[in-house]
């Protein structure tokens, strides 16, 4: 008697911009999404005290284990559809799953494991290794022709904070972003800047596209905006600038 395999109710996924109903034969048999990713949590021990002090440091990557097969009979076919499947699967980009189609995460996949044949199948679990959080599309926030201090509100109706990229065009000898919990200052704009509060890098381009390092005229905080709407004051000196601030609705 033939197996009966029950398969996923989530139909299919997209990676690195293309769909898993466009490989051949590719069926998903389990999805496993944490209800969030696992806190990163530092314990210190005290002697003579019971329990620990526990120290909280954000969150941990959170893994998505994928259970899929290749159900096709012709076995040559079959494992060229598999090659086609790891050669997709090699490197970082976007995942969304088709029951959360307004949803992505930034994952990457490092492995195939386990394997297994079958009559005219092969089957295989994936493991996604995703940044925390599930985002919504790209949000920008434009505010043109700044010359004096300026007040914008941007909002994150997501569950948890989300950490812009913003860009600066025109010119300033400096500028402030001000916000409730923070804030930071930036001198010496001549050129296009960039300051991605995620990866805490700030920089510019150069003439032949290379990338530099303007870390060092930067001082303050790194902006996080928290779930709700977060009113931000721009001022500074000789201001002539253009500012956008790319933010995403994020979720645990």
């Amino acid at each position: 008697m033939a197996q009966t395999i029950i398969l996923s109710s989530v139909e299919g996924f997209s990676f690195r911009g293309r769909h898993s109903n466009e490989f051949d034969g590719l069926e998903i048999i389990s999805v496993e999404r944490p209800l969030r990713a696992e806190k990163r949590v530092s314990e210190e021990t005290v002697p003579t005290k019971d329990s620990s002090y526990k120290f909280e440091d954000g969150y941990n990557d959170n893994i998505i284990p994928i259970e899929c097969r290749v159900d096709i009979e012709d076995e040559k076919e079959r494992r060229k559809i598999l090659r086609d499947i790891a050669s997709w699967l090699n490197g970082e980009g976007k995942l969304i799953f088709d029951d959360e189609p307004d949803l992505s995460y930034r994952a990457n996949s490092y492995s195939l494991v386990g394997l297994k044949e079958g009559v005219n199948h092969e089957a295989f679990t994936l493991a996604f290794v995703c940044h925390p959080f599930a985002c919504s599309e790209p949000i920008q926030v434009q505010r043109t022709g700044i010359s004096s201090q300026t007040k914008t509100l941007v909002s994150n109706r997501g569950t948890v904070e989300h950490k812009p990229l913003i860009e600066i065009a025109g010119t300033a000898t400096a500028i402030a972003f001000t916000w409730p919990t923070g804030a930071f200052s930036i001198a010496n704009i001549t050129k296009k800047t960039y300051i991605d509060c995620d990866r805490m890098i700030v920089y510019t381009f150069d003439d032949f596209g290379k990338k530099q390092n303007k870390l060092m005229d930067y001082t303050g905080a790194f902006l996080a905006l928290q779930p709700g709407t977060t009113e931000i004051s721009i001022s500074g000196t000789n201001l002539n600038i253009d500012v956008v601030i790319n933010t995403q609705d994020a979720y645990l």
